[in-house]
């Protein structure tokens, strides 16, 4: 069968097509290396040891209900300073059949830049891990702590903590505050922008921030007070039903 005068077009079209969307991309591969100049060695090195990402390992004690319901304390073994072997727990269907083969129970080791005991306050938490980075911000840098974990890990407590045994971000706001109070720029002439940057104001400007600001403190003042009542009143409440609990019981 001949090809038709349609059939050929279409097939010169198409190698047109080829021929059209080939691309030279030997220029794409050249090693553009040698147009840098390399960093010398005292600043390379500064570079790695502040861009290099810390990973810290805490590990939370057992609590009271986890002891009493005898949750297995031998899978996990610190090796000082910085890592951690992982075993079956003793009483999984892994360590069970190792045992009943008589194999030796295997394990697996995790590093990381430091590993914290149950024993860790929060205080040597802080001081080893994130007092560093606070200077840093301090003196101009950028810093970004997180924590991560499963559910019950002991995320909040580490990050937050209680009133009496403040976590790594309160004591991170502490040192700030502390170490800038001599520093405090109080004119109300210019206003942040951005992280480094900053706007200057107008007098009009001035004095609507000025405005702001008491209506913020007058806000937050009572809020506090508002808190304050709504706790007495709890309190109040509470301890009227619980003598009247203790009348009741009385009567009865």
């Amino acid at each position: 069968m001949e090809s038709s005068p349609n059939n050929n077009n279409n097939n010169n079209h198409h190698q047109a097509d080829r021929q059209v969307v080939q691309v030279q991309v030997d220029d794409l591969k050249r090693d553009l290396s040698s147009e840098f100049s390399p960093l010398p060695d005292a600043q390379h090195s500064s570079i790695e040891e502040r861009e290099h990402l810390q990973v810290y390992l805490r590990i939370r004690p057992f609590t009271s209900a986890e002891s009493d319901n005898g949750e297995s304390q031998d899978c996990v073994t610190i090796e000082p300073p910085d890592t951690v072997l992982l075993k079956h727990p003793s009483l999984s269907l892994s360590a069970r059949l190792s045992a009943d083969r008589s194999l030796a129970q295997t394990g697996q080791r995790f590093q990381f830049s430091q590993v914290y005991g149950p024993e860790t306050t929060q205080g040597e938490l802080f001081q080893g891990t994130v007092k560093d980075l606070v200077k840093d911000v301090l003196e101009g840098g950028n810093s970004l702590v997180f924590t991560y974990g499963v559910t019950n890990a002991g995320k909040t407590f580490t990050f937050l903590g209680p009133d009496a045994d403040a976590g790594i971000l309160p004591r991170s706001l502490a040192v700030i505050f502390s170490s800038i109070d001599e520093r405090v720029f109080t004119e109300t002439t210019v206003k942040p922008h951005r992280c480094h940057e900053f706007t200057r104001l107008s007098r009009t400007q001035q004095a609507e921030e000025a405005a702001f600001k008491r209506n913020l403190f007058r806000q937050l003042k009572e809020s506090e007070k508002s808190n304050i009542s709504l706790l007495n009143s709890t309190n109040k409440t509470l301890l009227e039903g619980k003598l009247q609990s203790f009348s009741l019981c009385c009567y009865l």
